[in-house]
């Protein structure tokens, strides 16, 4: 079984929103002279939500892919357990905290490897919490859901 980040119909991941807020305070960051704009270019993140269509595709072919089939293939939403609580007890705070550490702990150690102090811990460490600060600030200003996808493929070798 693999189990991937998805994207639904229209391609979208559900990730958008936060996405674009961290471009956003990365480029705050490059403004306020925190990063580079050298290694703001560097920070990419390598992944792809892929739609169903895109896990079945090396499979078409003959239904086999290096030995592999599919048994079963699906998408699936994945509860936002933020935004419920957040709908429970309006509390923004908390939420902007949440999607902030989300991102963090996720993606920051990624970004961070295109320091040019990288091996520098310190270094590190103060872009993450920046990182998470500016974070923190978009999401409290605007509370929105994050409507995450994942690929589903349970594949068996013949």
């Amino acid at each position: 079984m693999v189990v991937v980040a998805g994207a639904d119909e229209n391609e979208s991941s559900g990730f958008g929103g936060i996405m674009e807020d961290a471009n956003g305070v990365l480029e705050a960051m490059v403004d306020a002279r925190s990063i580079t704009a050298e290694e703001r270019a560097r920070m990419v993140l390598g992944t792809w939500a892929r739609c169903k269509t895109d896990l079945l595709a090396p499979f078409d072919h003959n239904g086999r892919f290096h030995g592999l089939t599919v048994v079963h293939c699906d998408m699936a939403g994945v509860e936002d357990t933020a935004w419920v609580r957040y709908q429970i007890d309006r509390d923004g705070e908390a939420l902007a905290r949440d999607r902030a550490a989300f991102f963090r702990s996720t993606f920051a150690p990624s970004l961070a490897c295109a320091l040019t102090a990288g091996e520098d811990p310190g270094a590190a460490q103060a872009f993450s919490e920046r990182l998470e600060q500016g974070l923190r600030e978009r999401a409290a200003s605007r509370p929105a859901p994050i409507n995450a996808v994942v690929g589903i493929i349970v594949l068996a070798k013949l």
